[in-house]
């Protein structure tokens, strides 16, 4: 179910852009045994990865100081568990997310877009 549902969902991002929608999704690279076929999904769109490199320790100090504590615990569960292996991926580019702020870090993925780089991860991924 985990890997059909996975897949599914690669295939509907990818109707949302064939339709002309500019998407920004956050997604932990899919799991890995399906991975390659999630990403090959892709390979002929304008797709960038991007990967937020973070400390722990900040991550958990910004979960905690959110007023509505909905996002409690999720980055150790993401950090240690499910998301683990998606930090060595292939990434178009990489924001160090724990030295600036999240608007900060929206600037740089902007800013860095606006230069029409060429995507290049999604395709790696898919031919792995």
């Amino acid at each position: 179910m985990e890997r059909r549902l996975t897949y599914g969902t690669a295939l509907a991002l990818r109707g949302y852009l064939d339709a002309g929608l500019d998407l920004i999704v956050e997604r932990a690279l899919w799991w890995p045994g399906i991975r390659a076929a999630c990403a090959s999904v892709f390979p002929d769109c304008e797709a960038y990865l991007v990967g937020l490199d973070w400390e722990l320790r900040v991550l958990e100090l910004r979960e905690r100081s959110r007023a509505d504590g909905i996002f409690g615990g999720t980055a150790r569960r993401q950090a240690l568990g499910w998301g683990a292996d998606a930090w060595n991926m292939p990434f178009d580019l990489r924001v160090d997310a724990a030295a600036h702020s999240p608007s900060i870090c929206a600037r740089l993925i902007v800013d860095w877009l606006a230069a029409r780089p060429e995507p290049t991860a999604i395709r790696t991924i898919a031919a792995a």
